[in-house]
């Protein structure tokens, strides 16, 4: 069976969660400190990585202010 492409959808939500993670390891964040910064259980987090369409913008908002995101990685975030 050929193997499918990705879809364009799935292409972005596979950056945001690199970006996410690249960010959590430049800062030494694990998960579960993330998870205690923004008030969220730590399956919220799982959750959020693996589907970060879940995920609120106000939320998406304090994750890039917590870890320090810059504005270059923000934008392909949107």
């Amino acid at each position: 069976m050929p193997k499918l492409k990705p879809s364009t959808e799935e292409l972005e939500n596979r950056m945001v969660s690199g970006i996410i993670e690249k960010n959590m390891i430049i800062q030494g964040l694990s998960e579960n400190d993330l998870a205690k910064k923004l008030g969220v259980s730590l399956s919220t987090i799982y959750n959020w990585k693996s589907n970060p369409d879940t995920m609120s913008l106000f939320k998406l908002r304090m994750i890039c202010k917590i870890l320090k995101i810059p504005n270059w990685e923000k934008v392909q975030m949107i």
